[in-house]
């Protein structure tokens, strides 16, 4: 995801977050794993009401404007590790009063965080898109009710579509499967990667081309019988599906209008 992300959180911002984004510039900048420094003074204490909290005591000498941050830092620390409330001091050793910021603005202070459930939208959001980074999140969407080796046929496809190379096909093929995990998916998509004939095209097969070996052409062609004959079945499975007009499936597969109206035929009247 942190790989992918760059290519499509403008769309995402907008799709999930509702925030239509005019213009964004990169934070070089690494954030802190650890506070620079250690706090002055921690307890554990109960007062005499019983109430159980972390006292928090910082000793400053000289006026510090943004200590306020410093402490939010500390307590952010603080409450993740320990779980319970912060009470927080400052005792200031200086002979000036300081002009200390006391308060975080509270446009500055942590807000609830929105949740997005990827699971919760269709896949069709993400499976016509002609970004592949994009296409790979149907497989963590709502399936409604497709069977999930469709779907993954779907992606499978329309990857092969929009992908420029086959390293770029196989990258994106390579972290379906991966992302296929989160849902339990990876039999499923280990199935089609290997069945589909995504990344190998016989035409440009060197054996193929040159056809010296002997008992090439007939093994050539039985296999391209099979190739077709998986095609035919993806195309069976698509018009029984009712999600893609005839056109679509026939940009998916890369044949005619009038090779799937024929297969459909040949089809029904085969029942």
């Amino acid at each position: 995801m942190k790989e992918n992300i760059e290519e499509i959180f403008l769309k995402l911002s907008e799709q999930f977050f509702g925030i239509k984004i005019k213009k964004t510039t990169i934070i070089e900048e690494k954030l802190q794993r650890t506070i620079e420094r250690e706090p002055d003074f921690l307890r554990f204490v109960e007062d005499e009401s019983g109430e159980k909290y972390i006292l928090h005591l910082e000793f400053h000498v000289k006026d510090e404007p943004e200590i306020a941050y410093r402490m939010q830092e500390y307590c952010a620390f603080l409450l993740r590790k320990f779980k319970i409330n912060v009470f927080q001091h400052v005792l200031y050793l200086g002979k000036d009063t300081p002009i200390l910021m006391k308060k975080i603005p509270e446009s500055h202070q942590m807000r609830d965080f929105n949740l997005v459930c990827i699971h919760q939208f269709s896949y069709k959001e993400f499976i016509n898109s002609q970004v592949p980074e994009e296409v790979i999140l149907a497989i963590l969407a709502d399936f409604e009710g497709e069977k999930p080796d469709l779907i993954v046929r779907f992606i499978l496809l329309q990857l092969k579509k929009i992908c420029k190379n086959e390293i770029t096909l196989r990258k994106f093929v390579t972290q379906l499967n991966l992302l296929s995990r989160l849902r339990k998916l990876e039999p499923e998509t280990s199935n089609q990667i290997e069945n589909m004939p995504i990344t190998y095209d016989i035409e440009t097969d060197a054996l193929y081309l040159k056809g010296i070996e002997k008992g090439i052409e007939k093994g050539i062609e039985k296999e391209r019988e099979q190739k077709q004959k998986e095609k035919d079945i993806s195309i069976l499975e698509m018009l029984e599906s009712g999600i893609l007009t005839i056109e679509q499936i026939a940009k998916f597969t890369h044949v005619s209008t009038d090779y799937v109206l024929d297969l459909r035929l040949k089809n029904e009247n085969n029942k």
